[in-house]
């Protein structure tokens, strides 16, 4: 790996690493169809003034924002870490998701986010500790990038154009609005994510005179919050959850998770090139990542991944594991079971939102075999670039309140839409005429 970040910005260093380390980063040249386009600042704000001046709701209900996979930023702490050589083995809590003064680092970056798996548990390396960033607040869900000043990279915003239309709106972070990132390396309760949400909810439905709260989830976050909420009695779910505002859900899992387990991606770009084993490996070691596999009923029993000599359909994935050596990721799969294909219908008040007639992966054909990047790529041209329209629609099967399709909106511009936005505006304040 050669890397010469004196000759690269903040900006473009981080896009870089972005894509590169994304689970979904098959997107070599289209890396905004997992992370949308950035906004300018100019207009952040823009549709919550014109939706306030327009509409007199003054007590608006309160929302937690939970982020997708790689929308959580993480920091960690070294203590005596069992890193590379070149690599610090101490540090106090700094962000390393994702700053690109650390990114450059690219053996210290990777050792710090490769987990191991052992007895249905994950593991940091030895020395490192991994936690969200604040939780409860926004700035660990409003950009991608952060400098190591601790100032954001304008052109890495996630959600931080939505934030600034729901505080235009007249949200306000720490009363009424928050997020709730967690550590998207893991799932179904990463570090205890479960017992720090039903604390945040509960609180904020005291601090807003017990007013029931809305939860809006982008693209995993659904997955982790129907998790914690299959773990709450019907009767808490009745008085503290208003509704699920579910945006971009891979609830039958994305092909995409597949590709990015078997051959990570080939990259070189200018001065940069990157074996895509490694990458590979690292994203193997990934819960979040096999959990989101194809399920059942994305494809049926229709190859995923097919080779001149066999074909891999969701009741194969156990082989497809071993026979690409990826040994964490299969110990991994065979304890989440079927856990995504079964997740209850939370039952609650849900609103389903998603894009939709983007080309999107389906499934792949490795002609030259599976150590080397797909030969062939199939797409079907109606889910929202990153999830199949198949998987995003099983919302449709919770009974859902309203449902809306985004024509032409890919998964991660659905967030920063204004469309999206008003919409969001219209399901809190019970205008849904």
């Amino acid at each position: 790996i050669f890397l010469d970040t004196g000759r690269m910005n903040n900006s473009l260093f981080f896009l870089v690493f972005l894509v590169l380390l994304s689970t979904c980063s098959c997107f070599v040249f289209e890396q905004e169809l997992l992370t949308g386009k950035s906004v300018p600042q100019e207009f952040f704000g823009v549709e919550g003034r014109a939706w306030k001046a327009s509409n007199k709701a003054t007590d608006l209900p309160p929302l937690i924002l939970v982020p997708g996979l790689t929308g959580s930023g993480l920091e960690d702490k070294l203590t005596n870490a069992k890193l590379p050589f070149i690599c610090p083995k101490n540090n106090d809590w700094d962000q390393i998701w994702i700053q690109p003064a650390r990114a450059a680092l690219v053996s210290c970056f990777i050792a710090q986010l490769e987990q191991t798996f052992e007895d249905h548990t994950f593991y940091n390396t030895e020395g490192v500790e991994m936690r969200p960033v604040d939780f409860g607040g926004v700035h660990g869900i409003d950009y991608f990038g952060y400098t190591s000043s601790g100032v954001p990279i304008n052109s890495t915003d996630y959600m931080a154009p939505l934030i600034s239309n729901l505080e235009s709106a007249g949200y306000v972070v720490g009363q009424n609005l928050a997020g709730a990132p967690y550590d998207w390396r893991r799932t179904t309760n990463p570090e205890n994510w479960n017992s720090d949400m039903q604390a945040l909810i509960e609180g904020l439905y005291a601090q807003n005179g017990n007013t029931a709260v809305f939860v809006l989830c982008h693209s995993m976050g659904n997955l982790e919050f129907a998790a914690f909420m299959e773990t709450m009695d019907q009767s808490w779910k009745d008085q503290y959850v208003a509704g699920f505002i579910s945006a971009a859900a891979p609830w039958s899992g994305a092909s995409l998770a597949i590709r990015a387990l078997v051959s990570g991606l080939e990259i070189s770009k200018g001065i940069i090139t990157i074996d895509a084993h490694k990458i590979a490996a690292l994203v193997q070691t990934f819960g979040s990542v096999v959990w989101m596999v194809p399920t059942e009923s994305l494809l049926g029993d229709e190859p995923v991944v097919i080779t001149d000599t066999t074909s891999y359909s969701y009741q194969q994935f156990s082989q497809l594991f071993a026979d690409i050596g990826a040994t964490t990721a299969g110990n991994i799969y065979e304890s989440l079971g079927d856990s995504l294909s079964t997740l209850p219908n939370p039952n609650v008040p849900i609103y389903c939102l998603y894009g939709t007639n983007k080309q999107t992966e389906l499934y792949y054909e490795y002609k030259n075999g599976l150590g080397e990047q797909p030969t062939t790529i199939h797409y079907e041209q109606t889910g929202d670039g990153v999830v199949p329209l198949q998987s995003l629609q099983k919302c449709l099967s919770m009974n859902p309140v309203l449902s809306r399709e985004f024509n032409l909106v890919g998964h991660g511009d659905l967030v920063k839409d204004p469309l999206f936005f008003n919409q969001v505006m219209n399901i809190v304040t019970g205008n849904l005429s």
